[in-house]
């Protein structure tokens, strides 16, 4: 099964700060991460103006080795509401995935490039990253795909208590999300426009073994 690591320095939407739902740093107190009640900050932009490099790399650390200890067998990385897309935060997530040979998924295009970022590795670099917008729209984006590595976001659950308290205006597209993954629209698309799927696992292991494609 791939499990990804979910790197997370943020609280990340309006909706999770409303509804108290908040949280900080696995490892020590990290000052340049947390605000003044040593929680993340809400949102990227405090978060680029304080974070110190060494700081989010020894939180990135913390949260792997964490996962790890659990028994977890990381299959890539990716990072709460992309703050993997900023620079500074970027930077060090492509370090940590080169070093760990994991991939490593980021939104913008500019972030995934390491290359032209003067950050050379041996990371798979996406050729488009999408998150599912419902169902006509997703038709749409796997219909257009062109020859690449593609990945596609979904954030399925199951309608309840829990998510309609935590995120009380957007839970529903959640619920869609688990809809469209379990009514076959995916493997419908997939069987007609000629895509093939390709597990997380897969992607590492031809990672660690030097076999690139990307």
């Amino acid at each position: 099964m791939s499990v990804g690591l979910h790197f997370t320095l943020t609280t990340g939407t309006s909706e999770l700060l409303a509804a108290d739902y908040l949280y900080g740093p696995v490892g020590p107190a990290r000052a340049t991460l947390t605000d003044g009640d040593s929680l993340f900050w809400p949102f990227g932009e405090p978060l680029v103006e304080n974070a110190d490099a060494a700081e989010v790399a020894a939180e990135l650390e913390a949260q792997y080795n964490t996962a790890v200890a659990a028994g977890i067998d990381i299959t890539h990385i990716d990072a709460h509401m992309f703050v993997g897309d900023l620079p500074k935060i970027g930077d060090v997530m492509r370090v940590f995935a080169s070093d760990m040979r994991l991939p490593l998924v980021l939104k913008d295009r500019k972030a995934r490039d390491g290359a032209a970022r003067g950050i050379p590795d041996a990371l798979p670099c996406f050729d488009s990253v999408y998150a599912c917008k419902g169902r006509q729209q997703l038709e749409e984006h796997l219909r257009g795909l062109a020859a690449g590595l593609h990945y596609v976001i979904f954030h399925p659950a199951v309608s309840g208590p829990e998510i309609e308290g935590i995120l009380p205006t957007s839970w529903q597209r959640r619920v869609d999300d688990f809809a469209i993954c379990q009514e076959g629209t995916v493997a419908r698309c997939i069987a007609n426009y000629g895509l093939r799927t390709m597990t997380m696992v897969e992607l590492r292991d031809s990672m660690r073994l030097g076999r690139t494609f990307w």
